[in-house]
């Protein structure tokens, strides 16, 4: 089961809400992680892996480096993360339009 995208496992800074949350799956090689993909307030993009007992953020991207998020095509985005790795990540059942206007604007 996936966390709920109002009460998010990871912590929020005060003041900080949840503005997008999607089903995902992020493809690395020949692997595949899903999870929930959070953008919050603060310009913090967050994949949280389903099923951990405790969880870890898989994929964290904030500030400028979010700002390199583009996407690929309706259901596929480019998401730098703050080590530097590209990361590519499918939204199941959203569109990443709505992504890409929420991070520039």
């Amino acid at each position: 089961m996936l966390p709920s995208p109002a009460l998010p496992p990871w912590q929020l800074s005060p003041g900080e809400a949840v503005v997008l949350s999607a089903n995902a799956r992020r493809k690395r090689g020949a692997s595949a992680t899903d999870g929930l993909l959070v953008l919050t307030t603060g310009m913090r993009l967050a994949l949280l892996p389903q099923g951990l007992a405790s969880v870890t953020a898989l994929l964290v991207s904030t500030g400028n480096v979010l700002g390199r998020l583009s996407s690929i095509d309706s259901s596929h985005l480019v998401v730098r993360a703050d080590t530097g790795e590209d990361a590519f990540v499918e939204l199941l059942g959203s569109d990443t339009d709505e992504w890409i206007k929420a991070v520039h604007n």
